[in-house]
């Protein structure tokens, strides 16, 4: 079966280093550089336009974008996770717990236990002020232990910040992003038929990267 999962939901507060979302699909294959400049607009990837008009009527309309829960078998054990699952911080220490295949080791990661098979869905993750994170989606069958190289071939799509200002994309080559200020809010925009995963500062939907 193939599924997407994704790893937290719009009012998550990101306070670990490491945020991921997974997919479960056939392996991992080696993906081509980004097929726009960073330049590019909203409107050349049209399928986020109606998140954009959401977001316009969400003030009056009282709506707000499904939650999406963590799955603690995976968290790293350095990792707390609030009651609900929805928001996560790093530890004081490293707790004991079971070394399960689905658990990342060395990565301080965590997964998202929602599936999904098809569509298309967008998701912001505030980030904050927090001078170094990880956020994006990954393929199921992803190496959890040891030292990760993060990059489409490896079955990962994600965004990183580094030192407060280092924004890249771990693309192959790996390319650096320099919007004109740092994102404290992602979204995250998944066309699963189209093989499009997009990045963007959620508070103008300005674009950050796509992989395609």
């Amino acid at each position: 079966q193939n599924t997407m999962e994704f790893l937290t939901d719009i009012n998550s507060f990101l306070d670990c280093s490491s945020l991921l979302y997974r997919a479960k699909q056939q392996p991992a294959t080696p993906c081509g550089p980004n097929t726009g400049s960073l330049s590019q607009t909203l409107g050349q990837f049209k399928g986020p336009v109606q998140y954009t008009a959401w977001k316009d009527m969400k003030s009056f309309l009282n709506i707000d974008l499904p939650r999406v829960t963590l799955d603690p078998a995976t968290a790293h054990p350095c990792l707390v996770l609030s009651e609900d699952r929805t928001r996560v911080r790093d530890g004081p220490l490293r707790r004991p717990l079971p070394d399960t295949p689905a658990r990342f080791d060395f990565c301080v990661a965590v997964l998202g236990a929602g599936a999904f098979a098809a569509g298309r869905r967008y998701w912001e993750v505030e980030v904050g002020k927090k001078p170094a994170w990880t956020l994006g989606v990954v393929h199921a069958s992803v190496s959890r232990k040891g030292k990760i190289h993060a990059c489409p071939g490896k079955g990962f799509w994600v965004v990183r910040l580094r030192g407060g200002a280092e924004l890249m994309a771990k693309d192959t080559p790996p390319v650096v992003l320099r919007p004109q200020a740092l994102p404290h809010r992602i979204g995250v925009y998944l066309d699963y038929e189209g093989g499009q995963v997009s990045f963007y500062d959620a508070r103008g939907m300005s674009h950050l990267y796509t992989f395609s």
